[in-house]
């Protein structure tokens, strides 16, 4: 979130990679974030190496997927719909009912992360937004289109979220027509958030 020209409301930085990549960064800022996409992880650097697991033993969390293409329409900001589930601790998703949230079921500080890729495309921009109960925008990316490859949109916070709290993934493309976010299995199209506090 931006104030002006200040950042707030976020850690030094939040990672989204293998842990392998997210290791081996440097200049990394005390108090940074981590998710290790390949164990599941998350972790925080602590001014000298990332300590893994660090999320204080909380298991309230969940990770979700769509398992297919889901056109977007051109210019029209969409709500990304999940209709399966890597997991889910708390009852935070629900496949067919209201899939494109989740839920808070435990009052606490989550790091929630969205991610997605776009099919090649070099016209307009493309956006992503994390929105609390449909209305709140508590994180935002935006990224140019890219041809030749898929255009890969990765967006974190940490939050306070109360019980009953939603998020969403919302995205954004400009292309000039309907354009699909891909299905890339493990890659895309990802929503999660995890208890850290």
């Amino acid at each position: 979130m931006r104030k002006g020209d200040e950042q707030i409301g976020l850690p030094a930085a939040v990672y989204n990679d293998t842990a392998a990549n997210i290791e081996a960064l440097t200049g990394v800022a005390e108090g940074a974030v981590a998710y290790a996409t390949d164990t599941d992880e998350l972790g925080t650097y602590d001014g000298a190496a990332w300590v893994w697991g660090s999320g204080g033993g909380y298991t309230e969390g969940a990770k979700v997927y769509n398992n297919a293409n889901q056109s977007i329409p051109n210019e029209s900001i969409t709500a990304l719909t999940f209709n399966s589930e890597y997991y889910d601790t708390d009852g935070i998703h629900d496949n067919a009912v209201n899939n494109s949230r989740l839920t808070c079921q435990t009052a606490g500080k989550y790091v929630i992360i969205g991610n997605f890729q776009f099919a090649s495309n070099s016209t307009g921009y493309r956006a992503a937004w994390i929105v609390l109960g449909g209305a709140t925008y508590i994180a935002e990316f935006f990224n140019t289109a890219i041809n030749g490859n898929v255009t890969t949109m990765v967006i974190a916070t940490i939050y306070d979220l109360e019980v009953g709290n939603y998020v969403g993934l919302m995205c954004y493309q400009g292309s000039g027509g309907a354009f699909n976010v891909m299905y890339n299995a493990e890659v895309s199209v990802n929503f999660m958030m995890q208890r850290i506090g």
